[in-house]
């Protein structure tokens, strides 16, 4: 396998239910500008990584009309919940020879160069990566070795299940703890954080979606 056969795959609630515990602290137009500028984000960091194919899991039109302007496979969510069709992709990538790639689609800071460390530190596909989400519980990235008997949990402390799978399986794993992969903005704490901290990120991130299309 060569670092070319990977896939990252990248889950976005519709736009009703996305980040809706920042529904009270923003206007509504500045939250769905958030929601799908983060998406941008990781889907332009997606693109430009070691990844072969980038696959997106969604249901508004408006995210579909993105992965058609950016060239990406459109899979649209039928509400059978996120684990379950989660899995089912990682079971079509093995079936492609893929490496699947879990990606949550509201990490404000990631790059490129992130999701390529954790590709480098997959061995080319041979071990398991995830990194953590910066409360220590969360699990903001999956990597998972083609054919592995590996299954999705996220939810409530999913890292602690995720990483006691692995050593049932008697495989091995890697951290991965780039800043663009741990920290996710999902809370009005988070917000509050990232706005004291990196201002300049999160003001861009309450532009206009059209002004942060192409670049």
């Amino acid at each position: 396998m060569n670092l070319s056969d990977f896939v990252i795959i990248v889950p976005i609630k519709s736009l009703d239910l996305a980040k809706s515990r920042l529904k009270y602290h923003i206007t509504e137009k500045e939250r769905f500008n958030i929601i799908i500028n983060m998406f941008l984000g990781v889907l332009k960091a997606s693109k430009k990584s070691l990844s072969k194919e980038v696959w997106i899991i969604c249901k508004d039109k408006i995210f579909k009309d993105i992965c058609d302007f950016f060239n990406v496979r459109w899979i649209e969510d039928e509400g059978y919940g996120l684990n379950i069709i989660l899995n089912d992709l990682f079971l079509d990538a093995f079936k492609k020879q893929l490496t699947p790639i879990y990606i949550p689609s509201d990490l404000p800071f990631i790059t490129a160069k992130n999701i390529n460390q954790a590709i480098n530190l997959s061995n080319n596909g041979k071990n398991f990566v995830f990194s953590p989400a910066f409360d220590g519980k969360g699990t903001n990235l999956i990597i998972s070795p083609i054919l592995s008997n590996f299954s999705i949990k996220l939810g409530d402390n999913s890292l602690i299940k995720h990483t006691e799978q692995v050593f049932k399986l008697n495989s091995s794993f890697n951290y991965c703890k780039e800043d663009g992969l741990i920290y996710d903005l999902d809370t009005l704490d988070g917000l509050n954080l990232f706005s004291k901290n990196r201002p300049d990120i999160i003001d861009n991130l309450k532009k206009d979606i059209f002004q942060n299309y192409a670049q």
